[in-house]
């Protein structure tokens, strides 16, 4: 059977765990990784290139490594552009937890470390993807489980589909027969693989902050570790998870903002927000207009964008006439109208994305589609 890697070659931004709010900080020591024409490169906060294209596809800087690819290959580099270590590999995850997957040119599938050392095999695996909490998910035969960071099966493979473990617990899901149809139904296990929180979602996200979104037919809501409703009975049309302290939710087709605690700080008002990330919610008034509020509700970056990304160390990608700029949190551009593509990038937005669920909007897919190839 042909063995897959799970390829996060697209952004993917932490969420973070404290409930203070995130001083924003310019970081002049970032690199960018950028498309122009048909090849990716670096390039630094004065728009200059530290690394000429060269690559078919360049991920985001994990850890201070970021996946490149040439031709059929993939690699790894730092951000001084070095590459780590030869085109060996067909296949591969980005660093977490100072580990990644590979999958070799002999079809086995191997964890590296950060000094390109094979950690362990996994021979008997088809699938891999990366460490979260200190466990990684993994299928063999068309089943998933877990292992931990010696390799050892430390979950069996019974499930149908699953995230990474987040705060001690992963949602899982099997598919159950309901009048002649197959459908995924969620559940959320702790790290010995025992059902804490069972009632057979219809959708389920990692728990953030003591807290996990799950829907139930087209109401969603926030539930706590004991699987009971953590914002005193509230119910959304849709919402994200928490981030520092914050979540965007919606209701009437329209988006707010919501605090930990409960409080409402935004009542629904615009047609898109965006998770919170880096002190900055992406939000929409329509179609190609496209800025950022902060944490109050306050717009802070105009809304007169094609398309925006998430804020990450100070930086962000947006769209505002042909080809892609980058801003800072100031709302400078400091790199303008010049770039063809950037990670996360698919034409007619920017669609970073969050672990393993959900987009740049976190419109609520099925996980099964969220393998990301070269």
């Amino acid at each position: 059977m042909k063995k897959a890697i799970v390829v996060f070659i697209i952004c993917v931004l932490a969420i973070g765990t404290s409930c203070k709010e995130e001083v924003v900080q310019i970081n002049k020591n970032v690199f960018f990784p950028v498309k122009m024409g048909e090849m990716w490169g670096l390039v630094d906060t004065s728009c200059n290139f530290t690394l000429e294209p060269v690559y078919n596809c360049f991920g985001e800087f994990y850890q201070s490594i970021a996946l490149v690819s040439k031709g059929d290959r993939i690699a790894y580099i730092d951000e001084n552009g070095k590459l780590l270590k030869p085109f060996d590999f067909i296949s591969g995850t980005h660093f977490s937890e100072g580990l990644a997957f590979v999958l070799g040119t002999d079809s086995a599938i191997s964890c590296i470390d950060t000094a390109m050392n094979i950690v362990f095999a996994l021979p008997a695996v088809e699938r891999a993807e990366i460490f979260e909490d200190g466990l990684a998910a993994v299928k063999v035969g068309d089943k998933f489980g877990y292992i931990d960071r010696s390799g050892k099966n430390v979950i069996p493979c019974t499930f149908d589909v699953v995230t990474p473990f987040s705060e001690g617990y992963a949602a899982v899901a099997n598919f159950v027969s309901i009048k002649d149809s197959l459908i995924l139904k969620w559940n959320y296990i702790d790290k010995k693989g025992k059902v804490v929180i069972e009632n057979k979602f219809d959708d389920a996200l990692p728990f953030h902050m003591g807290k996990a979104a799950v829907r139930n037919e087209n109401s969603w809501e926030y539930l706590n570790t004991k699987g009971e409703n953590s914002l005193n009975g509230k119910i959304f049309d849709e919402c994200h998870s928490f981030s520092n302290g914050f979540a965007a939710f919606c209701k009437n087709q329209k988006w707010g903002i919501i605090r930990a605690d409960g409080k409402v700080i935004l009542e629904p008002a615009y047609p898109v927000i965006g998770a919170y990330k880096n002190g900055f919610f992406p939000f929409s008034l329509g179609p190609e207009s496209f800025g950022y509020l902060d944490s109050t509700g306050k717009i802070v970056i105009q809304p007169e964008y094609k398309a925006v990304s998430g804020f990450s160390k100070g930086f962000a990608f947006v769209v505002k006439e042909s080809k892609l700029s980058i801003i800072n949190s100031n709302g400078k551009i400091i790199c303008e109208n010049r770039f063809d593509s950037a990670p996360g990038y698919f034409g007619s937005f920017l669609g970073f994305v969050d672990t393993p669920l959900n987009t740049f909007v976190e419109k609520h897919r099925s996980p099964i589609e969220s393998t990301v190839n070269f």
